[in-house]
């Protein structure tokens, strides 16, 4: 079944399984990365990668020159 991709700020019931499942593939992900880039690194990639599940406000922020869309609060804090 394919999975349905919906946007933030639509609450999602299992989003502690997406992280999880997120997670996961960007862990699996890692040797092929460490083969397609060790030539022009020199060495393998890391990632740590934070998890926490809470409330979190998310939408632009910045100013009229400069602005990113993303995720703020404690929640998010604590997770990275």
């Amino acid at each position: 079944m394919p999975t349905r991709i919906a946007h933030a700020p639509v609450e999602q019931a299992d989003h502690a399984q997406r992280a999880c499942r997120a997670a996961l593939a960007m862990r699996d992900q890692l040797p092929e990365l460490n083969r397609r880039w060790q030539d022009r690194l020199g060495r393998p990639l890391s990632v740590g990668i934070g998890l926490n599940s809470g409330p979190a406000l998310v939408g632009n922020t910045g100013s009229q020159k400069k602005f990113k869309y993303g995720p703020l609060g404690h929640t998010v804090n604590l997770a990275s």
